[in-house]
């Protein structure tokens, strides 16, 4: 008898658990469907709470599928936790009645502002015809990708430029910066600009694509040239914006101390072979620094058949003076110049 009495005691206060626990899952559930209709989505519909509830629960009695990845519990133990909150979500949704008015009229105007935004801006670079207020009030969140792509296409008359590039420049736009850095409709002007942005502390990529830009005046390109930093002198260089003989003869009048290494490197008998090769291959032929190494007597075959196939004069010769040209190399060389 007492132990029967003990065992009844025990369930009873195993179900109070059980109702305790039940309870508190169902406080930590109410109101999620109420909190998932203030998250970002464009679907703007009444009583989205009541809909997200249910929606819930026919997930929940849909089975896992066989062999899914899935491994948790049943989908339906949590229907009746989502079922006391079904309370909830309705009145928060009836309450919210005019809050989703005004949302979704908002979004309706938002919408209509954008596509009229979007549709300005392929007019303006289809007629080139386009203001600097047009410009200020149009370029927003919504249509920024939509310009960046189309300047970094080439697309935009010289009115579209003017226009995009003061309202960048005012508002220190980086990407649309770099677009039109790269576009060959900008003036000489604006690469001056751009450059005196980049030396006041803008990005230092600004410079590398006015090297490789046509538009990019010969002042300023010669200037990238002997600039400290090599990588502008490559990006003239590869981009073939100036003469090769431009490039040459301004690193040899002014040469920065990377150049002056270089050279050093080249005319080294003790400079590795592999970097000998490296050196041979270089954005500078006919410079000192090809040269240097078409004369050094550790240059390797293949850096002096190489460069016995230059165009410059100055060149060949130092691979024919160079005492480590093989024979066959050299005659290949001459029959070469005679044809």
């Amino acid at each position: 008898m007492i132990f029967t009495e003990h065992n009844e005691q025990h369930k009873i206060k195993l179900m109070k658990k059980m109702i305790y626990i039940f309870m508190f899952a169902c406080m930590l559930t109410t109101g999620c469907g109420s909190i998932a209709r203030f998250a970002d989505n464009y679907d703007y519909i009444f009583y989205e709470s009541t809909r997200t509830d249910i929606e819930m629960i026919g997930n929940c009695l849909q089975s896992s599928p066989s062999g899914s990845w899935y491994v948790g519990p049943p989908g339906w133990i949590l229907i009746p936790f989502i079922i006391a909150d079904l309370p909830l979500s309705v009145t928060v949704d009836t309450v919210s009645i005019p809050y989703d008015i005004y949302r979704f009229h908002k979004y309706k105007i938002e919408t209509a502002a954008t596509i009229h935004a979007r549709k300005f801006w392929a007019e303006a670079f289809q007629t080139d015809s386009i203001t600097y207020e047009d410009a200020e009030r149009y370029l927003n969140v919504s249509t920024h990708d939509q310009v960046y792509l189309a300047l970094t296409r080439g697309e935009g008359g010289s009115n579209v430029i003017n226009a995009v590039f003061n309202v960048s420049m005012a508002r220190e736009d980086e990407e649309l910066l770099k677009a039109l850095s790269s576009h060959h409709g900008i003036s000489p002007d604006q690469c001056r600009r751009l450059c005196q942005w980049a030396d006041a502390g803008g990005p230092d990529y600004i410079k590398c694509w006015l090297a490789r830009n046509s538009a990019t005046p010969v002042d300023i390109l010669k200037m990238f040239v002997i600039s400290p930093d090599q990588l502008l002198c490559w990006s003239v260089g590869e981009a073939g914006t100036l003469p090769i003989e431009t490039i040459t003869q301004a690193l040899d009048e002014t040469p920065p101390e990377w150049y002056q290494g270089l050279l050093k490197m080249a005319s080294n008998p003790s400079t590795p072979q592999n970097s000998l090769i490296g050196l041979s291959r270089k954005q500078y032929r006919g410079s000192t620094i090809l040269v240097a190494v078409a004369g050094n007597t550790n240059s390797p075959v293949e850096a002096l058949q190489y460069l016995s196939k230059s165009p410059v004069d100055s060149v060949r010769e130092a691979v024919t003076a160079n005492p480590s040209t093989p024979p066959d190399v050299i005659k290949a060389m001459q029959k070469r110049d005679m044809n």
